[in-house]
């Protein structure tokens, strides 16, 4: 005999791994949920103002940050 078979033969069984699990998306899907609720609750309770109105010009050469050039 062959070590090889000495090995195989004084081995030790170890039983196979059981098969994989599907995975599981839910947490996942209740993260996306969440997320998307907080957008849309953001959207609808903390609106972008609609009031924007175009920068006025510089005058007198003189720049501040409420103005913008001509």
């Amino acid at each position: 005999m062959s070590d090889l078979d000495d090995l195989l033969q004084g081995g030790e069984r170890k039983p196979l791994p059981p098969p994989p699990r599907e995975p599981n998306f839910m947490p996942l899907f209740i993260a996306a949920l969440i997320l998307v609720a907080i957008s849309v609750g953001i959207e609808l309770w903390w609106p972008i103002p609609n009031n924007t109105q175009p920068l006025p010009l510089c005058v007198d050469g003189i720049k501040t940050a409420n103005c913008r050039l001509p």
